[in-house]
């Protein structure tokens, strides 16, 4: 379809909070809004405004590929790439087991770069594109 008349957006971790915020805020300002969490029916008020929800656990190679490749496909890329999805464990780090905060590393640290590395591709060749990377305060003090 690819699909450029309009601005297009993908948001992680848009299934709740800030994300969610945003989401609302790119849909009133017009723009195609692609939402991904693992969980789409957090995000059934989002597809109502509009939006398109994906799932998408920022953890999993499998399904970052088939979101870009459903995103591509419809609408040739993103104008706009807002990586949000986080993790957070709570507790004193002695007690936070290992496999918890590989996870974290996993979806912090690792989960914006996959995304990014496939859609910016597409920013580069129209010689335009935002990325935006949130992240957490969470790590202060440890």
């Amino acid at each position: 379809m690819n699909n450029r008349s309009r601005l297009t957006a993908l948001e992680t971790g848009a299934s709740s909070g800030i994300g969610k915020s945003i989401a609302k805020r790119l849909i009133a300002d017009g723009y195609l809004v692609y939402v991904a969490a693992r969980s789409t029916d957090k995000m059934a008020d989002l597809a109502q405004l509009g939006a398109v929800p994906l799932t998408m656990d920022i953890s999993k190679e499998a399904g970052i590929l088939a979101a870009v490749a459903t995103i591509t496909e419809r609408s040739g890329g993103v104008d706009v790439l807002v990586n949000n999805a986080g993790y957070g464990p709570y507790g004193p780090v002695e007690d936070i087991a290992l496999d918890e905060a590989r996870y974290q590393f996993e979806v912090n640290v690792f989960g914006p770069d996959r995304p990014t590395q496939l859609l910016l591709p597409s920013m580069q060749a129209r010689g335009k594109g935002t990325i935006v990377n949130i992240t957490s305060m969470g790590g202060q003090g440890l």
